[in-house]
């Protein structure tokens, strides 16, 4: 962050300390740039007019988001040609003249996304370009979620089931409850204790339609070594040395952390790559699995039963058995 345009692109900067917390430093960014940047303005005009509605039958419970400005994520090439041959837009000196940043701990720039989902959505890019790739990155994602107590949730997106820019270390930052799984969970599911130990606890989400990794913790430390243990875990089962596909949530409240996993075992379901009449334009990340699922076209909103969306969501879903292989090898 050293040239004339970098510095002109701070909007401010965090380290920890200063009168304004993140989420106030980030939302007057917002409301900066909604004045200054016309196509971020024209994405949160476009919220108002958004259409959702509740699909709710036996194990499912879930929002469908009618949100077409999604289309470029639901619909991005991510085969590495492709992204090797674009200029990546998640780089500072690819980002928009108008778009500026809150510098973050002098490593990372909250940025507004011009594509919300929320009426509040931030992506938080690495100033490195450097592969979408969590365990280095993790005390980083936790801090992040701490920093932005009490009403934001972090996300992340594997570099193959979710991400974009697999190729940019990012997260965003959304409400916390405008996700259900974060909040009232999924129909018929529950919690249930599976271990513990040093403080840690990690729980399993049973009867919800497809199973999800709790870890909760007070420490920092401990908390980053026993996902990293987890994802270590999925590498095994999966026989993989690349990054197991997986969503993330995290939050900070009461003085400990909350990540929520999702294992994953495909990036896109068969629908996606059907023709005509037959196919569905949904490509889902963690905000999907964690029950706001995002639909790009208006004859997906309109044709989309609670059938088809359980089926998606359990076709791109670690099977049960998978998940049980994971904690048993921890």
């Amino acid at each position: 962050m050293t040239n004339s345009t970098d510095i002109q692109r701070i909007f401010a900067s965090f380290n920890g300390g200063g009168k304004a917390s993140l989420p106030e430093l980030s939302l007057a960014l917002l409301e900066e740039q909604k004045a200054a940047w016309k196509d971020l303005r024209e994405g949160y005009g476009g919220l108002a007019s958004l259409k959702e509605h509740r699909i709710e039958e036996d194990e499912i419970s879930v929002i469908l988001q009618y949100n077409p400005k999604r289309i470029i994520s639901a619909g991005a090439n991510i085969d590495p040609v492709a992204i090797k041959a674009r200029p990546c837009f998640l780089c500072r000196r690819n980002l928009p003249d108008a778009q500026k940043a809150v510098l973050y701990r002098k490593k990372f720039l909250i940025l507004c996304n011009p594509a919300p989902i929320f009426p509040f959505h931030f992506t938080i890019a690495h100033i490195e370009h450097i592969p979408q790739l969590l365990s280095r990155a993790l005390p980083s994602f936790l801090q992040l979620a701490k920093d932005f107590l009490p009403s934001f949730a972090l996300l992340y997106n594997g570099p193959r089931c979710g991400a974009s820019a697999p190729d940019h270390l990012h997260f965003q930052a959304i409400p916390k409850a405008a996700v259900p799984v974060l909040n009232d969970g999924r129909a018929g599911g529950k919690k249930v204790l599976r271990k513990e130990t040093g403080g840690l606890r990690l729980f399993k989400m049973e009867g919800g339609g497809i199973p999800v990794i709790i870890v909760e913790g007070r420490s920092k430390a401990g908390v980053v070594a026993f996902v990293r243990r987890i994802i270590k875990a999925m590498k095994q089962v999966f026989s993989a040395p690349a990054e197991p596909m997986m969503n993330l949530f995290c939050l900070y409240n009461d003085g400990k952390w909350e990540v929520v996993m999702f294992s994953r075992g495909k990036h896109r379901p068969d629908v996606y790559f059907k023709s005509g009449n037959d196919r569905r334009l949904i490509s889902p990340g963690a905000v999907d699995m964690g029950g706001i699922v995002i639909v790009t076209r208006e004859e997906d909103f309109y044709h989309l039963d609670a059938a088809a969306v359980r089926g998606i969501i359990r076709e791109v879903s670690l099977p049960d058995e998978k998940v049980e292989e994971i904690i048993a090898a921890l």
